[in-house]
């Protein structure tokens, strides 16, 4: 019996939100072994976003965060910030071909 296309939306909604909700676990956890956990998180969000909208909104804020981190000016643009950018782009483009 095939799923009719509310169970499918609702399957890719809940695998989705498990996957980046993992992740965001995992990346969490990561950050207090030696461990790199901010791809993790990264990533994480980047897949929530593909169903919900507040990971959006935090992943449009994660270059001010790390210009402020780093002592820059907010409106500077360093090769990090352009570097977290072209990641989730990247993330982002392969998470919707699925």
């Amino acid at each position: 019996m095939p799923f009719t296309k509310p169970t499918r939306q609702r399957i890719r909604v809940v695998v989705v939100t498990g996957l980046g909700g993992g992740l965001l676990v995992i990346g969490t956890i990561c950050l207090f072994l030696p461990v790199p956990g901010t791809p993790t998180i990264i990533t994480g969000l980047v897949i929530l976003s593909t169903e919900h909208a507040w990971p959006k909104r935090m992943l449009q804020k994660i270059p001010q965060w790390m210009n402020r981190v780093r002592g820059f000016k907010p409106h500077a643009r360093t090769a990090a910030a352009l570097w977290v950018k072209g990641f989730i782009g990247r993330i982002h483009k392969i998470v919707r071909r699925y």
